[in-house]
């Protein structure tokens, strides 16, 4: 006879982050939880259906419970398609009398037994959390069989807990089993009171004796006893609480726990709050987006609602229920969820949510004919929806200046008209744009200035890249030929990253966007750029004690030798790594980090799984950039010849409070997350894009600051001029200034508007750039060349990177969870703002020797109580919103 202390089996098991485990579990703690089944339940003399495969510990518990009580097992077969059959045939027609089964598995077979098997007694889950409506359906079919819900994790052998289940009663784990012990603790393992929740810990006679050659982790989980010398408790890292009725009741996981904007969601509370709504199953939910999450649900009936009824009601608890910041984005109605082999939920399989069309304020209607339906394909592709009707809003199914202009743009190319891009706000959908075609003006051939070839490779430099050139040489800054000019995005993940597939991918994505293999030659009256050749290697990795600020500044970007890419990996073990990717900004804007993202994404899954990423080749970035530029027209001259008449340059800051330390060398990166549904919500009811409001709002504080109610303003417009430009990685936005005035009395809303208008009018009359029209219009010029550079722009949001199996933090600089890198821009202030869901992240960079700090801080709240004010209370005086700041009011 073995000894009690004896190991009987090794069994590899992993956590959430995919890592395997090896827990060696004892002969004693073998027997004590056989034997806890023949206390708690009794002898089985039955037959007892045997589900899970020998490598699940699972199925120790159905295997010893029966042999040691003499009854029988039924094993079923290994393949889904099989054992879902014999299962079914087993709890209904056949002679079970006891099943151990997941919920996802039982939820799936559950619908195929009509009438129970008559000597089935009792059904034991486990594994996973076990819904409420599978609960009802269960008692529903088979009110005299009970269903029992077992917990417990592979190192306190298969069980520890365990307690029978009731319809309309909370899902609860029950209570410990013999010879075990479960605390409820804090992060300093102090016992919490009954009623508040901590981590549960396990002790007694089930215990395994670790992870078997691990001796670092099993010291870290099998942590002593607080009140008990020489023996160990488990820290399961689950989360949850002891009831008032001597139960335990089960909440999540620690590492459950999401960063969403700043806050920390835990995945299992929303996730057991999706399971209360009625007609729910199912529900699991993921962080996919940057800021976003995912809820995938199933149908917790036979004759289910449509899923769109099913969305409305998870979104309305939500909202009653949860904090903004906890509701998910999107909800995904699936029929039933992905299973790995030993029957749990498969994360790792649920797809990616599908572009739906969002709720609207009018009901779908199919477009028909074929001028409909080329329209509506338009709008389909640009806002990223699934489907798009007859008398859909353009801005309600969250289009906005920058879709604008690529919507007339390709309204313009597919009908051979002009499209203006207001057209497309005054008439935004699908039936009255179609009924503006038979009236609109066909296009006349423009006349283009077409770029001239360049010898020895080199390509010239775009407009925007030309006039980055010269206001920096202008201002003696040297910042955009410098290397801290960058994009730079940072992820944290955790997950089994698979890293010679990540390489494979970085070097593909250089490999097919020449732009990030371009070296930037830049000097006074000349500037080009040639394309590098395809190089292997680029991903550099480093290991654990590694600083990525360390790593960047012992190779950072070199724009004249080629290197404006780069990806760093530091990985701290098998499972946490982090990942930086930085792009020169005068070869990438941000759409292109958008594009990389997406692009990397697929092409990382193609490389790990040997399918191929299905992308389509890239378009050459030497035709790209080398498209003829429009010249400008006798309308675009008479517009920015008038309204440049009497402008005055941008000065924002008085010279005398600049000094003679007027141009720094540090750009400092600061911003907060504003809740802002309301506020969304009546900008939209406005009809007024994000874009437009934000821009309104920047213009008026920075007006009263500069005592300048027409202060000129630059605004970046993003819009890309055709779809090949929006399939390249590039720097192809474009600075438009725009010249606003509002009077005295003005209430928010008409601000709002008329700034739209204003730049509505000024974009379509900017398809030349801004330098070339400088060269014609005298008074650009004069004011261009002695203004201060302040810009304002929203930046789109992006899906981020995904990778399969893990989760992932990204954070981009001035954001908390950032790493402090060096960065410069040539701007002297800079106002961004992205949309992030319901709320808005506002951003300021500025030289610290144009603008202090605490200027730029209040310059935030000051954006920010707009936003808080304007969204609960609606339309109000301007004048009871901005003021001048106290540090510029006072010169």
């Amino acid at each position: 006879m073995p000894r009690p202390e004896a190991l009987a089996y090794v069994i590899h098991t992993s956590d959430s982050t995919g890592q395997p485990k090896p827990v060696a579990v004892s002969h004693g703690a073998l027997a004590n939880s056989t034997h806890a089944r023949l206390h708690r339940y009794g002898i089985l003399t039955g037959q007892f259906v045997a589900v899970y495969p020998m490598a699940f510990d699972a199925c120790l518990a159905g295997i010893w419970w029966t042999l040691a009580s003499g009854g029988t097992l039924r094993m079923l077969a290994d393949d889904t398609a099989s054992l879902l059959t014999e299962l079914a045939d087993a709890l209904s027609t056949g002679g079970a009398t006891h099943a151990d089964l997941t919920p996802s598995l039982y939820r799936v077979v559950l619908p195929s037994i009509t009438k129970p098997a008559p000597a089935l007694r009792r059904i034991l889950l486990g594994g996973e959390p076990c819904p409420p409506q599978l609960v009802n359906e269960h008692y529903r079919l088979m009110p005299h069989v009970e269903l029992v819900n077992e917990y417990g994790p592979t190192e306190a052998t298969v069980w520890c807990a365990g307690g029978l289940l009731r319809p309309g009663d909370d899902v609860v784990i029950g209570t410990p089993v013999v010879n075990t012990e479960i605390l409820v603790v804090d992060a300093d393992l102090r016992v919490v009171p009954p009623g508040e929740f901590g981590e549960l810990c396990v002790g007694g006679a089930n215990l395994a004796q670790g992870y078997l050659g691990m001796p670092e982790l099993t010291q870290v989980k099998f942590v002593p006893h607080p009140f008990v010398p020489r023996r160990r408790i488990y820290r399961t890292g689950d989360v949850g609480r002891w009831r008032a009725d001597g139960r335990l009741e089960l909440r999540g996981r620690l590492d459950d726990q999401v960063k969403v904007r700043g806050h920390r969601v835990e995945l299992g509370g929303v996730e057991a709050m999706l399971r209360g709504t009625p007609g729910v199953g199912e529900a699991v939910v993921v962080k996919r987006d940057p800021d976003a999450l995912v809820a995938y649900v199933t149908s917790a009936t036979r004759n289910p609602p449509d899923a769109g009824t099913l969305r409305t009601r998870l979104r309305l608890r939500a909202d009653r229920l949860l904090p903004e910041f906890e509701r998910p984005s999107t909800y995904v109605v699936l029929p039933s969820m992905p299973l790995n082999r030993n029957g749990k939920i498969d994360r790792t399989a649920l797809p990616e949510p599908p572009a739906t069309r969002p709720e609207t304020s009018t009901a779908y209607v199919a477009a028909t004919q074929p001028a409909e339906r080329r329209l509506a394909a338009i709008f389909t592709d640009l806002l990223g929806v699934d489907q798009v009707g007859l008398h859909d809003d353009f801005i309600e199914l969250g289009g906005d200046s920058l879709l604008a202009a690529q919507a007339a743009h390709r309204i313009g190319d597919g009908f051979g008209v002009h499209a203006p891009i207001r057209i497309v706000f005054d008439l935004p959908t699908v039936a009255g744009l179609t009924g503006w075609l038979t009236t609109a003006p066909t296009r006349i051939q423009e006349v283009v200035v077409a770029r001239p070839p360049e010898p020895d490779g080199r390509l010239p430099f775009t407009d925007l890249q030309h006039a980055a050139v010269a206001h920096d040489l202008a201002t003696g800054r040297n910042v955009v030929t410098g290397p801290d000019y960058a994009l730079s995005i940072s992820y944290q993940i955790s997950g089994p990253l698979n890293v010679d597939a990540l390489g494979d991918a970085v070097d593909e994505l250089v490999n097919r966007h020449a732009a990030l293999r371009t070296a930037l030659h830049m000097r006074p009256g000349e500037g080009y750029q040639v394309i590098g050749p395809a190089t292997t290697g680029l991903l550099r990795t480093a290991g654990p004690g590694t600083r990525l600020a360390d790593l960047i500044r012992a190779e950072p970007l070199e724009p004249a030798s080629g290197r404006v890419f780069a990806a760093d990996l530091i990985s701290d073990d098998d499972v946490e790594h982090t990942l930086s990717l930085r792009a020169h900004h005068m070869i990438a804007d941000d759409l292109s980090t958008g594009l990389i993202e997406q692009e990397l994404t697929r092409l990382y899954e193609g490389f790990r799984t040997g399918h191929g990423s299905g992308l389509a080749p890239a378009p050459d970035y030497r035709a790209v950039i080398g498209q003829p530029v429009p010249a400008p027209s006798a309308a675009e001259l008479a517009y920015w010849t008038k309204k440049f008449e009497g402008a005055t340059p941008i000065e924002l800051v008085p010279e005398e409070l600049l000094g003679k330390d007027s141009v720094g060398r540090h750009t400092r990166i600061t911003n907060i997350v504003v809740p802002a549904a309301e506020f969304l919500q009546r900008v939209r009811r406005n009809r007024v894009t994000l874009h437009a409001a934000l821009y309104a709002m920047t213009h008026a504080l920075l007006a009263a600051d500069s005592s300048r109610p027409d202060m000129l303003l630059y605004t970046v417009n993003a819009a890309r001029r055709n779809a090949e430009m929006a399939r390249t990685v590039g720097m192809f936005s474009d600075a438009v200034l725009v010249r606003q005035q509002n009077p005295d009395g003005l209430f928010f809303e008409e601000t709002l508007r008329r700034a739209a208008e204003e730049l509505n009018v000024s974009y379509r009359h900017a398809r030349a750039s801004t330098p070339a029209l400088c060269q014609i219009v005298p008074d650009m010029v004069t004011v261009l060349g002695k203004s201060q550079l302040v810009v304002f722009e929203t930046i789109a949001t992006t899906a981020g990177l995904r990778l399969a199996g893990c989760s992932i933090l990204r954070s981009e600089p001035g954001q908390d969870d950032h790493e402090e890198l060096e960065y410069q821009d040539p701007a002297g202030l800079n106002v961004l703002a992205r949309q992030e869901g319901t709320s808005l992240r506002l951003m300021v960079t500025h030289d610290t020797a144009f603008v202090p700090v605490d200027y730029a801080d209040r310059l935030l709240h000051r954006l920010q109580k707009i936003v808080m004010t304007y969204g609960p209370e609606g339309d109000r005086p301007m004048s009871s919103l901005v003021s001048a700041d106290p540090w510029l009011r006072a010169r």
